[in-house]
């Protein structure tokens, strides 16, 4: 389970004061988060999120509520961040910050589909056709920066064959880092625990931690890779053409970023892949940390190495 801070009903109670949201009925903790703590919150005005947040810092978390809830004006499916009596996002819990959000309907448990994957393209290309922020210019904090750093730092925890796929990723990657291609604001985690659907149909989207200015390609491909496998990390080239064939139906891709799917599939598979792995290396064994296998983007790693290179042909 990922709880990190434990609330009482008496800290919720006194949360919820410095906000117009009713009295509280009973809160739950979600243990299917990984970096914050979570909890769902029944009051006598409906239902909401608590988040507190363990990670980042009070002006990044600033920055992408501004962005969240621009988006939310705008339409998009996400979910609006609620101001309290200060009108402000933030407040404090235990000396972190913390937000509440509002609760969307749906659920991230079911089966991914043909119609979800279109839905998903749709849902990528209205973010980034979507107005942002004039001072939203948060740098990706898990880029090619942050891989190299990664790598060094848990190289040598890795066996020999790993250590060879890294070396040889990194080394891939280096004549890419520098693309120039279409870029804006991203959400960078568009994963299926991150979206939550009711009768194959997509009710909203949560989890910007990870939002950042990063090239459009980037999100596409983190989706492509979460969205359109097979139980062994086989990519589903009818899912991929389904999101794709949605997404260009409304922002249609240039050639440059045409030709550069392979690679940005290898490199968000190696993203995710070395996050991960840090994971299992060095919080195995936290009671409070609901770890993923890393071995399951491993295989889509080398699935994106072994069968995509014809693909720019």
């Amino acid at each position: 389970m990922s709880v990190f801070t434990r609330l009482s009903c008496a800290d919720v109670k006194a949360f919820l004061q410095n906000y117009d949201c009713g009295d509280l009925i009973q809160f739950d903790e979600i243990i299917e988060g990984v970096t914050n703590s979570n909890f769902r919150l029944k009051t006598t005005k409906g239902t909401f999120i608590l988040t507190v947040y363990e990670q980042l810092d009070t002006a990044t978390l600033q920055s992408l509520h501004d962005l969240q809830n621009l988006w939310h004006e705008k339409g998009l499916n996400c979910a609006k961040v609620i101001k309290n009596d200060r009108l402000n996002t933030l407040s404090k819990l235990h000396q972190k910050p913390a937000a509440l959000v509002e609760h969307l309907p749906g659920s991230t448990h079911f089966k991914i589909s043909s119609t979800l994957c279109k839905q998903v393209g749709l849902t990528l290309a209205r973010i980034h056709l979507s107005p942002q922020p004039q001072d939203f210019n948060r740098n990706n904090p898990r880029g090619f920066d942050w891989m190299l750093g990664m790598a060094k730092r848990i190289y040598h925890n890795l066996s020999t064959v790993d250590q060879t796929i890294l070396d040889e990723e990194l080394n891939f990657l280096r004549h890419f880092s520098s693309l120039a291609l279409p870029a804006g604001a991203i959400h960078a985690d568009f994963f299926p625990d991150n979206v939550l659907v009711h009768e194959d149909h997509i009710q909203g989207f949560i989890d910007l931690d990870f939002a950042c200015r990063e090239i459009y390609l980037f999100d596409i491909c983190v989706a492509i890779n979460a969205w359109c496998n097979d139980d062994q990390g086989q990519l589903n080239r009818l899912l991929m053409r389904d999101l794709l064939t949605a997404y260009t139906s409304l922002r249609p891709l240039n050639q440059e970023e045409n030709l550069a799917i392979p690679m940005m599939l290898r490199a968000t598979a190696l993203r995710f892949w070395l996050s991960r792995l840090y994971d299992h290396i060095y919080l195995e064994g936290s009671e409070k940390i609901q770890h993923k296998d890393p071995q399951e983007f491993k295989n889509i790693l080398l699935n994106r190495r072994n069968r995509l290179s014809g693909m720019q042909r």
